[in-house]
């Protein structure tokens, strides 16, 4: 079964699809794979973008995003043409596979999956606390234009299969993910 874990950055995704894992399933990041995307076409990404190339390459992309949104729009519609084809080879390779990934119903792969599970925590603030706490380097107005560009949890939750409302701790989390496991592989 191929099931995707998707909703705006920090709501709990990846948590959720390791809980829901249960160390069984393999769970692949968009995050990981995306960067692993710009590594591989770095030069050409830089290029497009008139970015110099260097050693600090991802610091100086950030603040040319935050000061010029174009670069930003530019940067994902190129993302966009590549990711979404890497994401679905990746999961090709796996008969049972989880993936966690924020544009899943943007990016219009959510036919590929079996299921699709939106996480939701509809609070900027909250989420940007948690991405803070995780990412040392977390530039609030990246995530506000990160978050400005995602469809909303109402818009994503036309299309999700399944919605898990992650407005509690992560011990509710995990019960959570349990629920959804049972009803998926039918065990007890």
């Amino acid at each position: 079964m191929k099931i995707s874990v998707t909703g705006k950055f920090a709501s709990g995704k990846s948590s959720f699809s390791k809980f829901l894992s249960h160390g069984k399933i393999t769970v692949l990041s968009g995050d990981d794979i995306g960067k692993e995307v710009l590594e591989e076409n770095k030069n050409e990404i830089l290029s497009l973008l008139k970015i110099k190339a260097d050693d600090d390459y991802l610091t100086v992309m950030r603040k040319t995003f935050i000061e010029d949104e174009a670069k930003f729009i530019k940067y994902n519609n190129w993302m966009y043409m590549h990711l979404p084809e890497e994401i679905i080879n990746r999961c090709s390779k796996y008969d049972d596979v989880i993936m966690d990934a924020a544009l899943v119903f943007e990016w219009q792969i959510d036919e590929y999956f079996d299921l699709n599970i939106l996480v939701t925590d509809g609070d900027f603030e909250k989420r940007f606390l948690r991405a803070s706490k995780s990412r040392k380097n977390a530039e609030k107005n990246l995530y506000r234009m990160l978050d400005k560009y995602q469809w909303s949890d109402a818009k994503k939750k036309i299309y999700a299969d399944v919605c898990i409302e992650n407005d509690d701790t992560l011990e509710e989390l995990k019960v959570k993910s349990d629920v959804i496991f049972k009803k998926i592989f039918n065990t007890d």
